[in-house]
């Protein structure tokens, strides 16, 4: 990331002039950051876009100096699919009929441009939604967080060991395409399961989520997701504080 760069973000306006130039940079970025890295044979040129991008929101960090949206992320509530059967995009993956009675904001689609991931984008992107969901009164946030690849037995040990140490008093699930943790007995060293996660999970992990039982294997996103549950009201203190100014 250059040094001149200069960070906004914003829950974009479908009434303000520059919404379909925004929503385009952002189809386009969740293409480049997600489907081409995933499917490098894809079309090099394309956009991700699909029927819940026509009711929710859109929270973005924009590069004022390139006038380019750098991060986003989806931001689902259950007013937004009542049109989509009631159903959040993350049900096709995983049982959330426990929290359905609560207001529940689905958090995903997050992506950040190669160049930006040194930080500050995803801390804005997260800031930017739990101000969200606290003027929303959500009670809780959830979404998935990724294993690269469809194979879940290299990440045995980190699933083992999300499961015994953070798992959801909730019950939420992987359904489908699911990969057993429960029963795993596998041996693991916390300290070094835990240095071995994925910096976005870690990242959840410090914010007090936790995560719903077992895995999914996503095929289409050449992925092992992972359910990631955030009670808003019992986040940790400091990580709330900081992301609520």
């Amino acid at each position: 990331m250059a040094d001149n760069v200069k960070l906004i973000s914003k829950v974009l306006d479908r009434n303000d002039s520059d919404y379909s130039k925004r929503i385009n940079q952002v189809f386009k970025l969740r293409y480049k950051e997600m489907i081409l890295e995933y499917n490098p044979n894809a079309p090099k040129e394309g956009i991700d876009c699909d029927d819940y991008d026509k009711y929710c929101d859109h929270l973005v960090v924009i590069d004022e100096v390139t006038d380019e949206v750098v991060g986003t992320y989806r931001l689902i509530k259950k007013e937004h699919v009542q049109n989509l059967e009631g159903k959040f995009l993350l049900e096709e993956e995983f049982n959330i009929d426990a929290l359905k009675n609560r207001k529940v904001l689905e958090v995903g689609r997050a992506c950040v441009a190669e160049a930006y991931r040194s930080g500050g984008v995803i801390m804005l992107l997260w800031k930017g939604s739990l101000q969200y969901a606290l003027r929303n009164n959500m009670d809780f946030m959830v979404g998935t967080a990724s294993f690269h690849g469809i194979d879940a037995e290299p990440y045995r040990k980190q699933l083992a060991y999300l499961t015994k140490n953070y798992l959801s008093k909730e019950d939420a699930f992987a359904i489908n395409n699911t990969y057993d943790v429960l029963n795993d007995n596998i041996e693991f060293n916390n300290d070094e399961e835990f240095n071995n996660l994925p910096p976005l999970i870690k990242g959840y992990l410090r914010m007090g989520s936790k995560i719903g039982k077992n895995a999914y294997i996503d095929k289409e996103f050449c992925s092992v997701d992972v359910l990631i549950i955030t009670d808003i009201e019992n986040m940790d203190p400091r990580y709330k504080a900081r992301f609520s100014k």
